[in-house]
């Protein structure tokens, strides 16, 4: 990317804080957002059998929610704050 390019999408990014234990995608969900993890960690879960299995942790640097807008589908796992998270959101 070029630097104006960069410069665009850092300017389209919204500061997002969520409480530990709060959901910022749940799955199922129609996504039309994407997510970089600024400070914090979440856990990733996936509804199985009718409980929640755990797959992994994700923190700084990490990011989500582009799996429903490449592809056009629902989101595809749950993520939940593990403590206070901040994110920037790209909308």
């Amino acid at each position: 990317m070029e630097n104006y390019e960069l410069s665009i999408l850092c300017d389209s990014l919204k500061p997002i804080k969520v409480n530990a234990g709060e959901y910022i995608i749940r799955q199922g969900e129609i996504g039309s957002d994407f997510f970089i993890i600024e400070d914090g960690i979440a856990t990733v879960t996936i509804n199985k059998d009718n409980e929640e299995e755990i797959k992994h942790e994700i923190g700084i640097g990490d990011y989500f929610g582009e799996i429903a807008l490449i592809k056009d589908v629902p989101r595809t796992a749950n993520v939940i704050a593990k403590v206070l998270i901040l994110f920037n959101i790209l909308d």
